[in-house]
């Protein structure tokens, strides 16, 4: 295959950025590209030069632009043997936007949530641009008594002003009901004791209407990343009070403001979007539809090409750290050889107070097929029913989430999707503590059943709890011990028959890719050496209900096991069992054949749930502990 060949885009585009190219003649290896996709032919409407008279018309004809091409009989490929064409309608994912600038990217998201259109816009720091997450800001600087500081002056951030904000900016009906609820949540902070930022986050999003469906989709993304910024804090600060407050909203009002992505940016189901992203990190894709905005004298070219980097070096000659005219140029030929068929070039004059010319691309980027009119398409499209190229195949996930999906699917869309993390409480870690004591045991045994001491001692030096501390960790960590010494005394035929401990598997069952580890594998027969035939042990921290095994989802976890030490380890399941540490009772799953194949038809219409975002509300007594009462309204 030749390098010299561009088998991605139309004659046109590669004709017409072979043209613009050659404006760096002498500053770079002499080469001229080559069309190689010989049943890729330009037509006319497929390239448009515009310049608008205002950004707002600028994005509005881009998002007409997008619904007109939605569909569009599109030749996505010929057989080489027999010549055969392959068409399919253009869908969301085959749009691009390529901006020079983060905060040209910014000015799509508002007109585009009004039109619905779906998109991704990575790499813009636009999270705190959006009314709600800002009000936010306010709400954290008021808890902690701080203005935000930027370079206009101080914003303040009194009970007034946040009437002020929220009232002219989000919603004029509700301000009484979130204003006492804040008061109420500052007099709290204000005694300067220990409290849960998820939790009052919590109560701010109730307030504001979150569970009433006040808000769309796209602002829910954007509450559960605002979670994800809580959560980090939470994460290193184990205990927070007042004055711990203040450097969280220092990060807010500092890295995050400027830093911080919409939400939903990393949602594996929302592959069939429109794509905002830098013409930078464009470089190897390719999409059949690419707009380039912003086009205009300053801005792409950027004005500050030849800027050097403030640095104090005497001994580098900074200038090669620059982008210059070449490099722009060479950014722009990027940007435009990411199209496969359509193109648009376009700016906008009242991005500065006096209206500024188009950029120099719009003369060195040329064709005959080239429209720089705003007339309609004189090529008549066809239009079938839209097809995503880009489809979520195989779905990584672990059983975990997929359980949390099982109880609720509105609950897996907050908590996985989304991003909202649940309210820390002091007993956070607990069961994964045990698990470990556990794991550590079993591994330095040495199939030796131990004794007390070894259990006090390994307890002592390794029994942990990020959130809790003084008398209420001392009580927790006894009951560890004690949980450890019952489970050895009642099961000590587990360590002579100890296989694998925490033993990690991955598979495919059909459309997922599902990974996690097994608790404990023990061998059936300790007198052979045949280690294929095993026990599977799944240990519980919860306390067991009733005198049966009841729970389907625990059984369906053992079945998924089954299934993974057959594909994944080469074992062969003979036994599995739910182990209940508080209550130091075991029950047997049922591990037929019938039993595994029912597993596997729940798994995946769980999966198949997942991909075609099935996330409806499922109401009933799980509601009572779930994590998200306060922003779910358990109704559909």
């Amino acid at each position: 295959v030749s390098l010299l060949k561009n088998f991605r885009s139309t004659d046109s585009i590669i004709e017409a950025a072979r043209d613009l190219i050659q404006y760096n003649s002498g500053h770079r290896l002499e080469k001229r590209m080559e069309h190689g996709k010989s049943y890729h032919e330009g037509e006319r409407g497929d390239i448009y030069q515009l310049a608008f008279q205002t950004r707002v018309e600028e994005v509005e004809f881009i998002a007409r632009k997008i619904k007109e091409l939605s569909g569009c009989k599109y030749l996505e490929s010929v057989d080489d043997e027999n010549g055969d064409k392959f068409y399919r309608g253009l869908d969301w994912c085959d749009f691009a936007i390529l901006v020079r600038t983060n905060a040209t990217a910014r000015d799509f998201i508002d007109i585009f949530e009004r039109e619905g259109i779906p998109f991704t816009a990575r790499g813009t720091a636009g999270l705190f641009e959006r009314h709600d997450i800002h009000f936010l800001q306010l709400v954290f600087n008021y808890f902690s008594d701080s203005e935000i500081w930027t370079r206009e002056g101080n914003i303040s951030c009194s009970i007034a002003d946040l009437k002020t904000y929220y009232e002219q900016n989000i919603n004029k009906r509700r301000w009484r009901k979130i204003k006492s609820t804040l008061i109420e949540l500052k007099k709290e902070i204000d005694k300067g004791n220990r409290f849960y930022p998820q939790h009052i986050y919590q109560q701010i999003l109730h307030a504001m209407g979150v569970e009433e469906d006040l808000f769309n989709e796209g602002q829910l993304y954007d509450f559960g990343r605002f979670s994800q910024l809580i959560l980090d804090f939470e994460t290193v600060n184990e205990w927070v009070s007042k004055n711990r407050l203040k450097s969280f909203v220092y990060f807010l009002n500092g890295y995050a403001s400027s830093r911080i992505d919409i939400g939903g940016l990393d949602d594996p189901t929302r592959l069939n979007t429109v794509t905002i992203q830098s013409i930078h990190k464009a470089k190897g894709l390719e999409y059949p539809v690419v707009f380039i905005p912003d086009l205009a004298t300053g801005r792409f070219p950027s004005r500050r090409r030849n800027h050097k980097p403030d640095i104090y070096l005497t001994n580098i000659e900074l200038s090669r750290f620059t982008s210059r005219d070449l490099g722009e140029r060479r950014l722009f030929y990027v940007g435009v050889t990411r199209s496969e068929k359509f193109l648009f070039l376009t700016m906008a004059q009242d991005i500065y107070p006096r209206p500024p010319r188009p950029s120099v691309y719009f003369n060195e980027y040329t064709h005959d097929i080239l429209l720089v009119d705003n007339v309609p398409d004189p090529t008549k499209r066809k239009h079938i029913k839209p097809d995503p190229k880009t489809i979520l195949e195989i779905i990584p996930t672990t059983f975990t989430d997929l359980q949390y999906f099982l109880k609720c699917p509105y609950d897996y869309l907050l908590r996985k999707l989304m991003g909202f993390s649940p309210t820390i409480d002091l007993s956070f870690g607990y069961g994964l503590q045990i698990h470990n004591l556990l794991n550590r045991i079993h591994t330095e045994s040495q199939h030796v059943v131990p004794d007390e001491n070894e259990v006090d001692k390994l307890t002592e030096d390794e029994f942990f709890l990020r959130y809790t501390r003084g008398q209420i960790f001392d009580n927790m960590k006894n009951k560890a011990k004690s949980i450890i010494k019952n489970y050895i005394k009642s099961f000590k035929g587990d360590f002579p028959l100890k296989l694998e401990t925490e033993k990690p598997f991955e598979f495919v069952l059909q459309d997922a890719l599902i990974s996690g580890q097994i608790d404990l594998i023990t061998k059936i027969n300790p007198e052979t050496n045949e280690l294929s035939d095993v026990n599977l042990i799944d240990f519980k921290t919860e306390k067991k209900e009733g005198r049966r095994e009841r729970s389907p989802v625990n059984r369906l976890q053992l079945r998924l096991y089954a299934i993974a030490a057959g594909k994944a380890l080469g074992l062969n399941p003979v036994e599995t069992n739910i182990h209940y540490l508080s209550d130091n009772i075991r029950f047997d799953v049922d591990i037929s054949e019938k039993k595994l194949s029912e597993a596997k038809k729940t798994i995946n219409n769980a999966v198949q749930g997942i991909k075609r975002r099935k996330f409806v509300k499922k109401p009933g007594t799980h509601c009572e502990k779930c994590d998200f009462t306060l922003i779910c309204s358990k109704k559909n």
